[in-house]
């Protein structure tokens, strides 16, 4: 079993708002990573040092010290769409107005809502072709009830961060991932999370304090790595690995359409095999948000295992990198069948007689979807440098899985090849058995130089020569006994 655990970049959402939400707090905050961090995170920690706090590593920890300084900073957002609203909320809490830059991918994507509560909370708000700016809050926001018009752990996020100094009570928040509430309750904010998905946050009663963290692998990272690994139909095992309950529903997923997937003292364990649990899995509407991430790698090794897929209220997709859905769709369907409808999509095991293509995109997930279809079809494909906005190392844990591919592959040819000799070796010593049984009782000599020579002098021709050679010495020897 291959064991994979260095390269699997530290939790991209948890990190990123470990980093920002340093910015609360006066006071010195200290993060532990024990492995390279993703582009996304670098942006966060660049915005950091725009505002005016200090940061230092050493080794595999981060120690962020100071106070926001800077007045109207530009702060570069790069690719991350985490940060920049994460920042756009800590910007209304602090009162503190600020401009957002990033790259175009990170401005084509649909932030109309959250610039419509930050006009909604008072904010003045200018929007231009790669940038938001705050140019002034005139008074903390103040909003006693939010339904969140989508489930969404940003703009949970965001409604948290801008909203905590009165607080509020978010409703429809759903099963997102609950990074924000547990950072923010160690700081010594108060929020509750009740059973209806509901989340109550207190009014701030005192200042937020420091918080140290060791920060979890990446789950999603882990999630791609293993869609990996099914293609390369590769057994794995990944090291210290804790994987939030928020987090786990891609890799139950996995385990209902029938891969074997087990979670074990801080390890993942998967291996390779055939069988189909179920011939259906439908993702709802509840469901959607907690896979977010992962839907368009569930897309191809779904119904790879044989198993229909059908994705409900895919309009979510349409607010990431990039239209997902198009995306997806555009790179699975030379395997499979799909069928889109105006907010469905369904993938069906059937295979389609669609010609194999390669694509590129600046979307990381998609060019790492991209990568996972290509080893699957054994095919080169030289990644473009996007994926290390989240997974910094997943050219070369693809580089080891296509190692451990090709061994694969080379170890079935010799099992066959293994199967044919033990056949007939078998065959040869039931030959060699009856032979002796003649000569002892006609009282022949049991070795015949002569004929050994005979067939060892055949292997001269062969380029293993004194191998084969050696061999059939040990099979005579064996013969006699």
């Amino acid at each position: 079993m291959f064991k994979w655990e260095k390269f699997l970049p530290p939790d991209k959402s948890f990190l990123i708002r470990a980093l920002l939400f340093s910015l609360l707090t006066n006071e010195n905050v200290v993060l532990q990573c024990d492995s390279e961090i993703s582009a996304d995170a670098e942006s966060a920690i660049e915005i950091i040092k725009s505002c005016g706090k200090k940061i230092s590593t050493e080794k595999d920890k981060i120690t962020i010290t100071g106070s926001w300084t800077n007045t109207n900073p530009i702060l570069n957002a790069g690719n991350s769409a985490t940060a920049m609203r994460i920042m756009l909320g800590i910007a209304l809490h602090l009162k503190k107005p600020i401009t957002i830059t990033g790259d175009n991918s990170l401005f084509a994507r649909n932030h109309s809502i959250f610039i419509s509560f930050m006009k909604e909370f008072g904010a003045q708000v200018s929007v231009r072709q790669n940038s938001i700016t705050i140019e002034k809050i005139s008074e903390t926001p103040n909003l006693s009830e939010v339904t969140l018009p989508v489930q969404s752990a940003q703009l949970k996020s965001f409604l948290i961060l801008s909203l905590l100094e009165n607080g509020t009570h978010l409703k429809n928040c759903g099963k997102t991932r609950n990074y924000t509430e547990i950072i923010l309750k160690e700081m010594g904010a108060e929020i509750t999370a009740e059973k209806t998905e509901n989340i109550t946050v207190k009014p701030l009663n005192q200042k937020l304090k420091a918080y140290a963290y060791s920060i979890p692998k990446d789950a999603s990272s882990l999630f791609i790595a293993i869609s990996a690994a099914i293609s390369a139909k590769t057994d794995m095992e990944f090291n210290k690995i804790v994987v939030d309950e928020t987090r786990l529903m891609p890799f139950k997923i996995l385990q209902k359409c029938g891969y074997n997937l087990e979670f074990k003292d801080n390890s993942v364990l998967f291996k390779y095999s055939d069988t189909v649990k179920q011939e259906k899995i439908t993702c709802t509407k509840e469901i959607i948000p907690q896979i977010i991430d992962e839907i368009p790698f569930l897309a191809f090794i779904v119904p790879l295992k044989g198993t229909t897929l059908i994705l409900e209220e895919i309009s979510w997709l349409k607010n990431k990198e990039s239209d997902r859905i198009r995306e997806t769709i555009k790179r699975i369907s030379s395997f499979f069948k799909t069928e889109l409808t105006e907010n469905t999509l369904t993938i069906f095991p059937e295979r389609t007689k669609t010609r194999y293509k390669k694509y590129h995109s600046n979307d990381h997930r998609m060019e790492m979807l991209s990568a996972v279809t290509a080893l699957y079809k054994n095919k080169d494909f030289h990644l473009n440098g996007e994926e290390k906005i989240s997974f910094p190392y997943f050219g070369q844990f693809l580089e080891k899985l296509k190692t451990i591919k090709e061994i694969t592959l080379k170890r079935n040819q010799l099992d066959l090849i293994d199967n044919k000799i033990m056949s007939l070796l078998e065959k040869r010593f039931n030959i060699t058995d009856s032979i002796q049984q003649i000569k002892k009782k006609e009282k022949i000599e049991i070795t015949d130089c002569t004929r050994e020579h005979l067939i060892l002098t055949r292997a001269d021709i062969l380029y293993n020569s004194e191998k084969i050679k050696n061999i059939y010495k040990e099979i005579f020897k064996n013969s006699k006994n």
